[in-house]
C-alpha cells in the first residue's frame, strides 16, 4: 500500500509542472554544471536540457521563482542535489525529490502536518517512514526519500 502511495505522489509531484523547480535546482547548485553544459551548445531553456524549463520561452519564469526562494528552502534544494549527487542518481530524481518537498512543505523542515506527519516530506512516524527524530532529520528524510522513489519501478 505504502509502494502505490509513494508511486502515486510521484506522479502528482511530476503534474506539478516542472519550470520554476528546474530553475530552483540549476541557480542553486548546478553554476559548474550550467556552463560546461553552454560551453557545448546546450541551452538551458531549450527542451532537450538535461534539467531546464519545459516549456520554451518560460526560462525567465523558474529564475523569479527561484529568486522568491528563502533561505531554509535553497538549504534543503542544496541538500536535495549534494545526497543526490553522492548517491550518483541523475538531476530528474533531485528534480522529483524538489518537487515533491516544495508540493509538501514548501521545502521547509516542519515541525507538525497532518496527523503526525513532518519534516520536508510531510513522513509520518506511525506509518514506518522513522522515528520523530529520523523525519525531522533533513539528511535523513532526503535519502529516506530516494530509498523508497527508487524501489518505485521506473521511477
Amino acid at each position: 500500500m505504502r509502494g502505490l502511495w509513494i508511486a502515486l505522489a510521484v506522479l502528482a509531484v511530476l503534474a506539478v509542472g516542472t519550470a520554476g523547480i528546474a530553475a530552483v535546482v540549476t541557480k542553486v547548485v548546478l553554476d559548474e554544471q550550467a556552463a560546461a553544459q553552454q560551453a557545448r551548445g546546450v541551452s538551458l531553456a531549450s527542451c532537450d536540457a538535461s534539467v531546464g524549463p519545459t516549456q520554451p520561452g518560460q526560462g525567465e519564469r523558474g529564475t523569479v521563482d527561484a529568486s522568491k526562494l528563502d533561505d531554509e528552502q535553497r538549504g534543503i534544494v542544496a541538500l536535495i542535489v549534494s545526497i543526490g549527487k553522492q548517491r550518483t542518481l541523475a538531476p530528474r530524481a533531485w528534480q522529483v525529490a524538489i518537487q515533491a518537498g516544495m508540493t509538501e512543505s514548501g521545502l521547509h523542515n516542519l515541525t507538525y502536518g497532518d496527523r503526525d506527519s513532518l519534516g520536508i516530506f510531510q513522513m509520518r512516524p506511525s506509518m514506518g517512514w522513522g522515528s520523530v527524530a529520523e523525519v525531522t532529520n533533513p539528511p535523513y528524510q532526503v535519502n529516506k526519500f530516494f530509498d523508497v522513489m527508487l524501489a518505485v519501478p521506473d521511477w
